[in-house]
């Protein structure tokens, strides 16, 4: 599911990604958000972070599904 495989001869793989590939199976990538209301429904200590773990291969693009009941 959107999910791409990088051939080692593929000239635009960078073998340099090791680390930051470790690091994003770490803190995961589908975070789960709670809204309510239209707004963030989050505690007072609570805190959304989002980082990049690579250091080069350019910009990304991000894309957010709402799901709900409606209420």
């Amino acid at each position: 599911m959107g999910a791409e495989l990088y051939m080692a001869t593929d000239p635009d793989y960078s073998a340099g990604q090791a680390p930051g590939h470790f690091k994003g199976s770490l803190s995961g990538r589908q975070p789960s958000l709670p809204v309510k209301a239209g707004h963030l429904a989050m505690g007072t200590w609570q805190s959304v972070y989002l980082g990049e773990q690579r250091d080069h291969d350019g910009a990304r693009k991000t894309l957010g599904t709402l799901h709900g009941d409606g209420a």
